[in-house]
């Protein structure tokens, strides 16, 4: 009974020992140097005043506004503006090593989140509109004018709106609604 309480007041520390909680409120305190650990191969980017800069010194952050991951939204995007009627199934994930995506119906937590990518390249496309998107020379599709990607935005979310009444989910604080 001693050890099952001592172990519910403790933390467990990232080498798999336990140390007790005002040893990580010293931790929480004391600021760590940025130190990658070693196996893992995950670094959190440092931060920088620059987005420029810091995008050609970190591949994760150049890798998040690459060319390629452009052109995979506004690809996806695309496929719907030509039809009649807004989306009612939207990307959820790609099976591995598969090149198509999975559907999901509007009322699924996670129906939001392809609209919110396309919002987000919006959103990159005003603010620094010399690295969110491909360049002419890229072999690339080219990236849509900022009106053609504003009405790919409210044309992906219009099924959306009826989301915010849903009360028959517990994943409302997922759900990314218009």
């Amino acid at each position: 009974m001693v050890a099952s309480t001592k172990r519910a007041q403790s933390t467990l520390a990232t080498n798999g020992e336990l140390f007790d909680d005002s040893d990580s409120l010293k931790r929480r305190k004391t600021v760590q140097p940025h130190k990658p650990v070693s196996g893992i191969g995950l670094v959190t980017p440092p931060i920088s005043d620059s987005l420029s800069t810091s995008l050609a010194a970190n591949g994760c952050l150049s890798a998040l506004y690459s060319a390629s991951t452009v052109a995979k939204i506004w690809g996806v995007a695309q496929l719907a503006l030509n039809k009649s009627a807004p989306p009612t199934l939207y990307p959820e994930f790609t099976k591995p090593g598969g090149t198509e995506y999975v559907y999901r119906e509007s009322d699924f937590w996670t129906s939001g989140f392809f609209p919110g990518s396309l919002y987000l390249l919006l959103e990159r496309q005003r603010k620094y509109p010399q690295i969110a998107f491909p360049s002419s020379y890229s072999g690339l599709p080219q990236t849509p004018h900022t009106l053609q990607l504003q009405y790919a935005c409210k044309w992906w979310t219009v099924n959306l709106h009826k989301n915010s009444r849903l009360t028959t989910t517990h994943d409302l604080s997922f759900m990314i609604s218009p």
